[in-house]
């Protein structure tokens, strides 16, 4: 693969790796205004609920995110190794191509991805509660309407 077409290509991954950290985010960004805002109390199974709907978003985003970060980090090492044959004018830029920034990329994504989600996870647990129902007149209203 020419040398162009490896820039292309890592510019198009670091392009999808920033789309997947954007919908995390604005999940996340979502999920805390909701819960900061106080103005709802949640009864033990709607938290279950929004922790499994939570989770199972963030397995996902974490099943793209972590092999396009692999991808991304593969395609910058062979970017590195075939820069040292192209004679640049540049000292700045033969020292940037010859940079290994993707040292710890994957566990830090890994790391801080998962650090999150759990803070999340407890917080819609750790939310304040309504007292349990006695009746279940909301999943009778949801079943015979």
């Amino acid at each position: 693969m020419e040398f162009k077409e490896l820039l292309d290509l890592h510019e198009r991954l670091e392009s999808r790796i920033n789309a997947y950290w954007t919908y995390w985010s604005v999940a996340i960004f979502a999920i805390a205004g909701w819960l900061f805002s106080g103005k709802q109390t949640l009864i033990l199974d709607q938290k279950i609920g929004i922790a499994l709907g939570a989770a199972v978003f963030f397995f996902a985003n974490l099943g793209v995110l972590l092999p396009c970060t692999r991808l991304a980090a593969s395609v910058r090492d062979e970017i590195r190794l075939q820069a040292q044959n192209i004679p640049f004018t540049s000292k700045k830029l033969s020292l940037a191509f010859a940079e290994d920034g993707f040292k710890f990329r994957y566990t830090l994504t890994l790391l801080l991805h998962v650090a999150v989600d759990i803070i999340v996870l407890w917080h819609i647990f750790a939310h304040k509660s309504s007292p349990e129902p006695t009746d279940n007149k909301i999943i009778t209203f949801f079943l015979f309407q």
